[in-house]
């Protein structure tokens, strides 16, 4: 899966996990599906409810159920949803946003890539095949967010969904089930849309140690979540925020990308803070224009904002680079800290000195340039220094 982006459980653990536990899905159905037989069962992968209309800012509950034929029991399922730009993941820690129905399945693993699909593997380990389950069985619950008005779908391509079963003939290998027939569904964004009078917040910035040609370092690959707050204690957070890449000078120290983000559900155009962080980064706060160093002040200076895109300021804070790190914690997921569970996790990449080919995504590489080496180290370190997660 090129230019995929896992959760901190990484993509090699979950490649051993299909291997290991959905064997038939792979080995199997792929050798066999040639041959006459080589399905025991046929289903039908779904995703419900078939239509949802949501407001910009509220959840679009999603839901992936697979229904079997012949009371065919269900051990396994891989399946891809794909969505619009109306719609997103919370890119810190996807892992909070999906709920496995564990009646029928005991592991999830998933990977999330930069085409705006989600992929998910569940598996029923340990449940014995007598309580298997069969008919319509829900796969697991995800939980989107609502972006901008529009209307757009979710979507399964029939060809990247597989389901394997409990095949109950003596002596029988085939255990992949055909699937026919893959629904998606339908959501509308409305309300709560770009009005023209929302403030516009746009600003450039730069990741420590990513130099303009990393290879690695795509605009796709980090959305950030952005909080912006007022000196009255009003505040939003906005997440999945995508970004650009600047066309840069070999001058720049460091790749620069830019933000536009209409403030949706935010009043206050004067003295602000905006506090910023990318996949694997740690949160910064900016108080200035042209911040350098430390903001350690409470509240913020930013101001001037405007509903025109003309007149509202351009911020810089590529003075002050965002620092890279957060890549593990508690459990092996990101924990918005960089501390000595991401020094190891980094170091042991490094000594690996793994390459990918330019585009790729690790995510130890925190200088974007395809290759795991001691910089990457070096950049971590720098994050260890400093006061991390402002969040006054």
């Amino acid at each position: 899966m090129n230019n995929t982006k896992a959760n901190p459980l990484s993509i090699v653990f979950m490649l051993l996990l299909i291997v290991a536990l959905v064997a038939g899905m792979y080995l199997v159905g792929q050798k066999q599906e040639t041959r006459r037989g080589a399905y025991f069962a046929g289903a039908k992968a779904l995703i419900l409810p078939a239509e949802s209309t949501v407001k910009v800012g509220d959840d679009v509950p999603v839901q992936l159920w697979v229904e079997t034929e012949a009371d065919a029991k269900v051990s396994a399922v891989d399946a891809k949803i794909c969505y619009g730009n109306g719609v997103g993941l919370d890119a810190t820690d996807v892992s909070s946003l999906i709920t496995l129905n564990t009646d029928a399945f005991k592991v999830i693993e998933y990977a999330k890539d930069q085409d705006k699909c989600l992929r998910l593997v569940a598996v029923s380990s340990g449940i014995a095949p007598e309580n298997l389950k069969t008919g319509l069985v829900k796969v697991a619950s995800i939980r989107f967010s609502a972006l901008k008005a529009g209307d757009d779908n979710f979507k399964m391509d029939v060809a990247n969904v597989k389901v394997t079963g409990y095949n109950p003939t003596v002596g029988a290998t085939d255990t992949s089930m055909k699937v026919s027939t893959s629904t998606g569904a339908r959501y509308v964004v409305s309300g709560g849309v770009v009005t023209g009078n929302e403030p516009i917040l746009k600003f450039n910035f730069s990741m420590f140690g990513v130099p303009t040609d990393a290879k690695c370092a795509l605009a796709e690959d980090m959305p950030l979540s952005v909080t912006v707050r007022a000196s009255n204690g009003v505040s939003k957070v906005y997440k999945d925020v995508p970004v650009q890449k600047v066309t840069s000078t070999s001058s720049d120290k460091y790749a620069v990308y830019s933000v536009y983000l209409p403030l949706i559900g935010f009043t206050e155009k004067n003295n602000l803070a905006v506090f910023v962080k990318s996949p694997k980064s740690l949160q910064v706060k900016y108080g200035v224009d042209k911040q350098t160093a430390y903001y350690d002040k409470a509240g913020g200076e930013l101001g001037g904002l405007t509903s025109n895109e003309e007149t509202t300021p351009r911020f810089e804070f590529t003075g002050y680079p965002l620092l890279a790190g957060d890549v593990t914690g508690a459990e092996d997921k990101q924990d918005g800290v960089v501390d000595g569970l991401d020094f190891s996790f980094v170091k042991t990449q490094s000594i690996k000195r793994t390459e990918v080919g330019e585009g790729e995504y690790m995510l130890a590489d925190l200088n974007g340039n395809c290759k795991m080496e001691s910089q990457d180290l070096s950049n971590l370190m720098l994050s260890l220094s400093v006061k991390q997660g402002q969040l006054y």
